[in-house]
């Protein structure tokens, strides 16, 4: 019988990883899926990746997400208290779920067959929506009117 609670943060990271391309090309607002269970998974087992030292790389790039938080956090000043700590926020959970990733990397298959089921996905709901809804998305030029040739 396997460990599950050393197997877990891996399993965990990896439906992450293959939650965050699927969701966000095929349901509307899906990418905040697979960031709320890296989010959770990282805060329940804080007490394995916050205690090992990242490499040089991923240091930077904490800094950086640091130094954006303090930037979006003075550009919001504003603005509302409440609304003001949201951008910010994001950016310290952001570098927390960075550590949590680097301490239980996902397998990368994860996320090649997340972007093939969300790819699937999301093309399924296009056609979907344009033939059962009869509808047609505006476009972003307009056609030509005049001496063009009718698309149908």
């Amino acid at each position: 019988m396997k460990d599950w609670g050393k197997q877990m943060p891996l399993a965990l990271m990896t439906a992450a990883a293959f939650l965050l391309p699927a969701a966000a090309l095929s349901l509307k607002s899906g990418y905040s899926y697979g960031i709320a269970i890296m989010v959770i998974a990282a805060l329940c087992w804080v007490h394995r990746w916050a205690l090992r030292r990242p490499d040089r790389g991923t240091l930077l790039l904490l800094v950086l997400f640091a130094a954006m938080a303090c930037m979006w956090f003075e550009l919001s000043a504003l603005e509302d208290a409440a609304r003001r700590w949201d951008r910010p926020v994001k950016f310290l959970l952001g570098a927390m779920c960075l550590l949590f990733a680097m301490a239980h990397p996902p397998r990368p298959a994860a996320f090649f067959w997340g972007l093939v089921v969300g790819t699937i996905g999301g093309g399924s709901r296009a056609c979907g929506r344009s033939m059962c809804c009869n509808c047609r998305a505006p476009r972003a030029t307009p056609m030509p009117s005049s001496g063009a040739i009718s698309p149908c």
